[in-house]
Formats: C-alpha cells, structure tokens, sequence
C-alpha cells in the first residue's frame, strides 16, 4: 500500500507517494492516535476518548465504525485493521514517523560512535510541533535527543549552523535552560563571545520575569567561565556518574568529610578522596551519592570508570587502558590517544588542565593502578573505592567504611521495607539486622526479600535467620568474601529464575542484552527478558541503560560459582558462541552485504535466536553494542573465526586497537591449526591494517604471503584479493606500474571467478583503483575507463561502500583534468553515500576533493569549508593520508585567495603528517607542492630545496614525476 504517515509537525499522509487529504478533525484525530501505535491494536475506549474526548456520541462503537470507514476510504482499505476490541493501523513502525523516532533513540543508546549521527537521523524528523499527539514525554525525549546530539557536536567541533538551530528552539523553549547553556558554548566555541553574553542575559531576564528565579548553577558557572577567559571554549561536557540509589542510608560523617573535601578541590590543586572498605560495605554507593552532590561544583565533566579490580572473569583495567577511555571521554579522537602509558598520562594531565572536573575510579587494584589516572591540574575531584586501603597514594584523603551502626541499619532495613511491618515488630527487625551483621548489601537483600512477600512476619524471617546453619545458607560468607549474602536473593527464585541466573555467570562479557539472554537459556527473547527484569527486581542484575544487563562483580562472581556445576554447561557456550558468530555474520552481510563471500557462513544454533538488522543502521547498531562481546568470545578456538567475520567493520569504523587484538592471535592458531583459508583471509586483513596505520612494508610482506598462500592452494578468489591488496600498497610507495600490473592481474583473476564467490567485487575493487594507477602513469583515458568500470561493477555486485570510493576516484581524476562540474556530480552523490554509511574515510576524501573542485571554480568560500571539514574528519579518524591531502589543499586554497605564507604554513603541516608514513611517494609529493608554495611566495631558495628533496624520492621510487620537476630545478638554478 506504501501509506506513510507523519504526526511530528502538521499531520502529513502519504499513499505510494503521494499526499491524501484528511480534513475532518475527527477523522484526523483518529488517524494521529492509530499511528502513535502503529501495527497494534488501539482500544475502542482509548480511541473514543481523544477522538471525542468528554463528549462521546451515544453509541460509540457504532459512530467509531462508521468514523473508521470513512478514513478507510481515504486511505485505503488494507490501511485500517480490525482488531477484538479495536483498531490498528496496518502499516511498518517505519512508515510512521513517531516510531521511527523512538526506535532511533533506542538505537543512539547503543551505537557508540554512531550516536551522534543516529540522534541527528531521530532529530530530523521532527517538522514542528506534533499536533494532536499525546504521548506523554515525547517532546522531552526530543529535547534530550537535540540536547544530547549538541553536545557531541560541540565535543567534535562540530559548529557548523549549530548556533542557529539552538536559537531557534530556545525561542521555542525559552524556560529551558539546557538549551541555552547549549547556545551559549556553541556562541563561545564560534568565537562569538558578546553574543553568548548577550544570551546570557536574555535567559537570565526571561527567568526572572516568567518564573521570578535566577539562571541555575550550570549557567552562572559558564557566564563566569565567559567573564573570565579570553577566548571562551567548548569542552567535551560528560555526565556519567550512575543514578543514586532512592534508599540510601546514614553515612552522615563520611558523606560530611568527602563533601568538604570535594568542595576543597574547587578553585586548589587536585583533591583525592579514596574510599576502602570491604565487598558489600557500600563503597560504591557512598561515592555516587557524594559524586551527585558535588557535581554542580564540577561543570566540564564528571567521569566514572571501572576498573576491575575485583571482577571475576575480568582482568583489572590496565592504567594505559583506562587512560585511553577517559581520554576518548573528554574528547580525544582515538586516533589521537599515544600508545605509551606515560604519553597518555601526559596527555591526559594537558587536557584536564583548566577543567573543574569529578572523576570517580571504581573498583581500583592498588596505589598503582591509580596514579597515571590522577590528573594534575587545579580543580579536579577524584574518587577512588577499593577493597584496599589506598595507604601509599600520596595525598588522599582516607575514608575507611566500616559495618554501619545498628540505628541506620534498622533505617535501612525499614526503607526497603515499604511498608509498617518494621515498626510494628522493632525487636524481630532488630534481629534480622543483626543476623545481617549490619553489612548493607546483606541488610538491602534481607528487606527486599520481606518487601516482595507480604504475607511474611518480620518475626517468622528472623527465625529462618535464627538457625546458625539456615544462616550460613543465606547469608554466607567465604575467606572473607561476602558472596554468600546473595545466598537468600538466590533462594528466593522460583526454578526457572535461578537457572537463568547461573547461566548469566557464564557470560564471558561486561554486559549483555535479552538475546543473549535467551541464547544461553535456550529461550524466546520476550521471556528471557521478562527472567532478566525479574532479576533486576531482586537486586542481583543492573540495567544501567536501557536493554542492557550488567552482573556486579560480587553478584558475577556468585553466578560463576554456581554455573560451575551446570550440567549442560558445553552445550551453553557452544549456543551462546554460535549466536554472538551468527549474529555478527548476520549483521555483517546487511552492512557489508558486497563481501558476504569472504565470511564463513556460521549457522544459527538451536535455541539461539536470530539477529535481524532492518537496515544498516541497525545492523551497524548491533555490532558497535556487541564488539566487546565479540571480542570477549575470541578464545583460541574462535578468534580465527571471529576475525574473518568482522575485520571489515573493525576497518570501516576506524576500530584497530580491536583488530590489533585479534589478527595476530588469529594468524598464530589459523596457522597452527592448519587452516589455510583462515591463514589466507586474516592475512589480507592484517595486510590491510598495516596499510591503513601507513606501514607498509609489514602490509606488502602480509599480501605477498597471501597471495603465496592462495597460488598454493589453488583459491583464485583469495589470490585475486591478495593481489588487489598488494597493488594498493605499491601504489601507496609511489610504484603506479608495478600497481596497474598488479590490479589487472587481479581483474584478469576475477573474470573467470562467479559473482558470487567474489569475482564482481573484487574486480570492481581493482578497477576503481587502477584510476589512480593509471592517473599516475599519465594514462588519463585508460584511468576514466577503468573508474566507470568500477563503479559499474560496484553497483552491480551492491557493494554501496566500493560505489562511494568508485564516484571518489572518478570525481578526482575529473578535478585533475578540470572537468569540475562533472566532477562535482560525482563527488557530490559519492559525499551522500558516505554519510549515510557513516564511511568516513571515503567522507574525508570526498570532502577534499569537492574543495578541490570548488577551488578550480574559483568558488573559495565552498572550497575552504569542505577542506577544513575533511581535515577535522581525517584527524579524528586517524586518517593521516586523508590528512596530508587536506593540508595541501588547503595550502593550495590560500595561494589562490592571495595568502601565500598562509599556504607554506599549511604546507609545513602536510610535510610532517609525509613522515610519520613509511611511504616515500607522500614525502616527495608534499616537498614538491611545497616548492611550488615557496615559489609563489618568492623564496626560490627554500623552492629549490624542498624541489631537490621531492627529487630524490622521485629517483628513488622512479617515478615519471622526476623528468618533469628535474626540468623545473634546471630552469631555475642555471636561470
């Protein structure tokens, strides 16, 4: 039927394109609460009661059919269902725009470095304000999904028209002050420093004359932060800290003590605080309800990290670890992030320097664990729990939990409570206190057990304590550990709740969802998901965010015990494996569905259920949320597996820390298992990761290796691969001939090769880059044959990934020949695709060519904006060739505008990105362009040296450049 509707603004309907009219108010009425539930069925009462509201016609039914009839018509006849007691829309979610947006915000939660984009996806639907929609919290959810997204714009430096949205909605929202903090920073960060002080005072003033109150903490802090700085900045502004526990319990002195502590650090040098005490004391806690309280003290960011300590199945975080997560934290691009611990603690310690920021280390080892953590500028607040008092940390202010005083743990038990049971039996709730050893997890799953049975006594639970041996079995501890207080949680689940629970410990990762649930318990999501929120009801599993399940290590550790002695145990990891393989080979082929023949097929096991990407956002979606999950599965006897499944997202998503993890293992045990096809496909991946990071004679000696590998084994496909691969790296080195024979060896291969088994792509592949082979060797007809040949071919085998590298290609070589408006077609269509894959390598590339472009057409305004926005992407990915050829166009770009010194500036940048790569042909090209710079500036001198240096790696690499620029060195120095 194609029927799309649209609530979010002025209601819109669409039937196979086209618009349909629905102008009874009724009728439209009716529509907007049918698509607020689309594909489920609306109750007769519910859809009475916003069509007519307090006024219902006599019979309700009747008048509601007829109502319903009359919208059929307009719509269609399939468009409306009837249901038992009701009506439904009979259309995808996806054709409605509300659920699409919900469906996107769920999607944001969990997609790591594609949040920004998914919440841009989500924000864009909305036209205006929805009319007729009452769907509690659904413009809050847009406004956290806008506030959210601005945030990580201004974390990127993402400026761009910024400003001039967040003025639009504060007009919109003029009360709501986190919009105008978020147009403030934005103001700041453009430079436009009065303006944000003017929008200070204009929130300010509407506060006081609608609502009689002052700007809020967070907002005088950033006037002062105005008032204050030369130059206001944007930070990287993160709010991690977990939710504080409702039932919180005593603690006055030592909340007293890290509060003042805390307020100490405030404008002096970096104030510890470390918190030890023993499992189940409540360290943890203690320190999110000290963190929340002081965090208005601490505007620029308020960062918690685990560090795994006491995790059973984790090893505890390493300092370079953790420092790369809270560097990424605070906005560093992870190409960005030193790989040595001291680098990365020097870095770390520069971009704290100057912020008021709460850092909360949880779970820490011992002394040394912390101390690369610890940044060193004034103004920071760090907490730090341990089961280990911190003695040898050097400046920390100790605070020993011990057990808690019988009068707050009576307050505690009887919180939890809830009801009048507690103080109706004081001494039987003293009693159980104690039998508690007033240790407060033990007290928290003592009371919610009576919570959740009202039929209990408090009298009868104290004598099922009373029994030393009943005791042991409940609240139970262990070569003092406390694990044995989840011993009553545990007891208290019916059969089906306390299998679940043992085979949660045997989840080899952080956190998990209600699929994998369902996998390891051979289950339907929905009642595995029902088991997992029955767990969090009784405190042995966390949701810290929505769909996604977490054990604490003490619960984790309990879990593992247990599943230890399950008798299906093989069978559960062999179905849990074989889910998390299938699902990311699933996921694999709706994102990357092109090289589907370079995976192993994995079958879905038995009892596992399916993973389904609708799209690629999903399926992108997917992967980010399970990586670690992956990663976790990758055992000696997966990791080969593992690796040839997802290296291409690990590539696509700029994820190398990951695939530096895997590839080596996997080609260790791919080579002493004998799997020669395992052998050969991680050998192009690690080829192709060499290359990428610019090492490459490590990625020549791994291509070289797998093409020997294939020839033996007679895999054309994998030979033809291999060769791509190697052709890529010796047109990197500056070799274009050695490059042309290689790729049409390649091609030559992939002729005799099915579609199926690979030979459409990678002939595509080979052809779309002997456009820069060929472009090399001066062959220009031959280069744009070959780019229309790739980019056929990319499209014929669906490779949309291969298509926006094959419009790249075309569009340079057109910029090359000046052919700029067929270039900008290409680059512009190529632009669109890479965004909309969230390609960013070929986004960057694309950027520097459409400036290129718009330079050649004299259009310098459109020129500088698509070179700089390539260039914040290349550096934020790691792209350093993308970012050498974004410096030379932008040096480019200032000689043309008439600002020569400006481009040799830019030029000297490009140099030293040229030597950070093992490749020769990048060093001679940036000293040659740079010596054309120096010239137009006048300075023959330092034209004629940076001329001879590009030389001589001409020579070197023999490549047809040398005659040319020989000539130019000629000219002017015998001249």
């Amino acid at each position: 039927m194609g029927l799309k509707v649209r609530v979010l603004g002025a209601l819109e309907v669409l039937r196979s394109g086209e618009p349909v009219r629905v102008t009874s108010p009724r009728q439209r009425a009716l529509l907007v609460t049918l698509a607020m539930a689309p594909g489920r069925s609306v109750s007769v009462e519910a859809l009475a009661e916003n069509v007519w509201g307090e006024d219902p016609p006599n019979s309700v039914r009747a008048s509601l059919h007829t109502l319903v009839a009359r919208l059929r018509s307009a719509l269609g006849e399939d468009s409306i269902g009837t249901a038992a007691n009701g009506y439904r829309l009979d259309v995808h979610p996806e054709s409605v725009d509300v659920a699409r947006f919900l469906r996107l915000i769920e999607v944001a939660e969990r997609a790591g470095d594609g949040e920004r984009d998914v919440l841009a996806d989500a924000v864009a639907l909305w036209r205006g304000e929805p009319v007729g929609v009452d769907a509690p919290g659904l413009v809050e959810r847009y406004l956290l999904a806008v506030q959210r997204r601005a945030d990580l714009d201004l974390a990127a430096g993402r400026h761009d028209g910024l400003a001039a949205e967040l003025a639009d909605l504060v007009a919109r929202y003029p009360l709501r002050e986190p919009l105008w903090e978020r147009l403030i920073r934005a103001l700041a960060a453009t430079g436009r420093g009065a303006e944000a002080l003017a929008a200070y005072a204009e929130c300010r003033e509407r506060l006081a004359d609608e609502l009689g109150v002052e700007p809020g903490e967070a907002l005088r802090l950033l006037h002062a932060e105005l008032l204050a700085a030369d130059e206001p900045v944007s930070v990287p502004r993160r709010r991690e800290l977990p939710r504080d526990i409702g039932h919180f319990t005593g603690r006055a002195d030592e909340v007293r003590r890290l509060l003042d502590a805390g307020r100490a650090a405030v404008g002096r040098a970096v104030v510890i605080s470390a918190i030890d005490g023993m499992a189940g004391i409540g360290k943890t806690t203690l320190a999110v309800r000290v963190a929340r309280q002081l965090a208005p003290e601490f505007p620029d960011s308020q960062l918690w990290i685990d560090l795994y300590a006491h995790t059973p199945g984790q090893r505890p975080l390493g300092p370079n670890v953790a420092l790369d997560r809270l560097l990424r934290a605070v906005g560093i691009p992870g190409a960005q992030v030193p790989e040595g611990l001291d680098e990365r603690a020097a870095l770390w310690r520069t971009t704290m320097a100057g912020r008021r920021s709460l850092i909360v280390l949880d779970n820490a080892r011992d002394s040394e664990q912390v101390r690369p953590l610890l940044p060193g500028a004034d103004g920071c607040l760090v907490l730090v729990t341990s089961r280990r008092r911190l003695v040898d940390l050097e400046g920390a202010h100790a605070v020993s939990l011990d057990v808690m005083p019988s009068s707050e743990a009576l307050d505690l038990f009887t919180r939890v409570v809830g009801d009048d049971r507690p103080a109706a039996e004081p001494e039987a709730s003293a009693e159980v206190v104690e039998s508690c050893g007033r240790l407060p997890l033990a007290v928290r799953i003592a009371a919610s057990r009576l919570r959740h049975r009202p039929q209990w006594t408090v009298r009868y639970f104290a004598a099922r304590l009373r029994d030393e041996h009943r005791r042991l079995g409940e609240l139970r501890t262990e070569g003092g550990d406390v694990i044995g207080v989840l011993e009553p949680s545990y007891q208290a689940l019916d059969e089906d709740l306390r299998r679940q629970f043992r085979l949660l410990g045997l989840h080899p990762g952080a956190d998990f969802d209600a699929r994998a649930a369902a996998a390891l318990a051979d289950l339907p999501v929905e009642q595995a998901e029902d088991r997992l929120q029955r767990l969090v009801d009784a405190n042995l599993l966390r949701e810290p965010m929505p769909g996604r399940y977490q054990l604490h290590d003490l619960v984790r550790a309990y879990a593992i015990r247990l599943a230890s002695g399950e008798p299906d145990r093989d069978a559960v990891l062999t179905r849990l494996t074989g889910y998390y393989l299938h699902g990311a080979g699933a996921a694999m082929n709706v994102a990357y569905p092109a090289e589907r023949y370079r995976r192993p097929v994995v079958p879905r096991p038995h009892g596992a259920p399916p993973v389904e990407p609708a799209d690629f956002g999903d399926a992108i979606a997917w992967l980010e949320a399970e990586r670690a999950n992956l990663l976790a599965i990758a055992t000696d006897e997966q990791v080969v597996l593992v690796s040839r499944i997802v290296w291409r997202h690990l590539s696509r998503t700029n994820r190398l820390d990951d695939a530096w993890a895997l590839y080596p293992r996997a080609l260790e045990h791919a080579r002493s298992a004998g799997d020669v096809s395992g052998e050969l496909q991680v050998l192009i991946s690690h080829s192709e990761l060499y290359w990428l990071v610019g090492r490459l004679r490590e990625s020549m000696r791994h291509s070289e290796q797998a093409a020997a590998v294939a020839r033996a084994t007679g895999d054309r496909a994998g030979e033809a691969q291999a060769l791509a691969m190697l052709g890529l790296v010796h047109q990197q080195m500056g070799d274009p001939q050695s490059a042309a024979d290689l790729y049409r060896q390649a091609i030559a291969l992939g002729e005799d090769i099915d579609g199926d088994a690979g030979g459409a792509h990678v002939m595509g592949v080979s052809w779309s880059n002997l456009v820069w082979a060929n472009w090399l060797l001066g062959r220009q007809a031959d280069a744009y044959e070959a780019g229309l040949r790739g980019l056929d071919l990319a499209r014929a085998c669906g490779d949309t990934h291969g298509e926006a590298t094959a419009l790249g290609n075309l569009g340079y070589w057109c910029v090359d020949q000046g052919r700029y408006d067929e270039a900008i077609g290409y680059l512009e269509r190529a632009l669109e695709i890479a965004r909309a894959l969230g390609f960013r390598r070929a986004e960057a590339n694309t950027l520097h060519s459409l400036g290129l472009a718009c330079l050649g057409k004299q259009r310098y305004d459109e020129a500088g904006k698509h070179l700089h926005r390539a260039l914040a992407i290349a550096r934020d990915i790691g792209g350093r060739e993308a970012e050498r050829e974004a410096l030379l166009g932008l040096s480019a770009l200032a000689v043309k505008s008439g600002r020569p010194w400006l481009a040799v500036d830019w030029g000297q940048k490009a140099l030293e990105v040229a030597y950070r790569f093992d490749d020769p042909s990048q060093r001679a090209e940036t000293h040659h362009e740079l010596g054309d710079t120096y010239e137009s500036c006048g300075d023959i001198e330092s034209a004629v040296e940076h001329w001879t240096a590009a030389l001589l790696l001409y020579d070197e690499i023999g490549s047809p450049r040398a005659g040319e620029l020989r000539a130019t060195l000629e000219r002017h120095v015998i001249g």
